[in-house]
């Protein structure tokens, strides 16, 4: 799920700019743990900010690390992709596409009672500095999955 058009250097300035200049707080939509559509705040980490390469999904857009807030164990940090953060709802027009997305996703996920879920946390890092990432599934490599065979 990348619903930002992100190509360029600049592109990807204009959104960091876009997300960190209003100091608003940012929301990663459909992300929250055992819940069905319900988001989570990040916390982006004090600037200034470093993006990092998606770790699972060359072609999604960079990592932020932050904190996330809203059901998630405590790590020493957090990394999000860019293309997952969006000011609150309703409150800014460029930022929409985000939450109609996870909406639409979640409209496909069928209500089992299970958990169900657009998102997983897979640790990250080293022992260091250990970490975790936000993914969504449709970044998770194919492979990682059960073949079935």
């Amino acid at each position: 799920m990348q619903t930002q058009t992100l190509k360029t250097p600049d592109d990807y300035h204009d959104l960091i700019v876009h997300l960190l200049h209003s100091g608003e707080a940012l929301w990663v939509p459909g992300a929250k743990p055992h819940a069905r559509n319900e988001a989570v705040m990040f916390e982006p980490d004090d600037l200034p900010v470093t993006l990092r390469p998606h770790p699972l999904n060359p072609a999604q857009t960079p990592i932020l690390r932050g904190q996330l807030y809203g059901g998630f164990v405590a790590r020493p940090y957090w990394g999000v992709a860019l293309a997952h953060l969006a000011h609150a709802r309703g409150t800014c027009e460029r930022c929409e596409p985000v939450w109609r997305a996870a909406t639409e996703q979640w409209a496909d996920v069928p209500d089992e009672g299970q958990h169900e879920a657009l998102f997983a946390s897979i640790e990250v890092g080293n022992p260091e500095e250990p970490g975790a990432l936000l993914v969504h599934i449709d970044d998770i490599p194919a492979d990682w999955f059960d073949s079935g065979t």
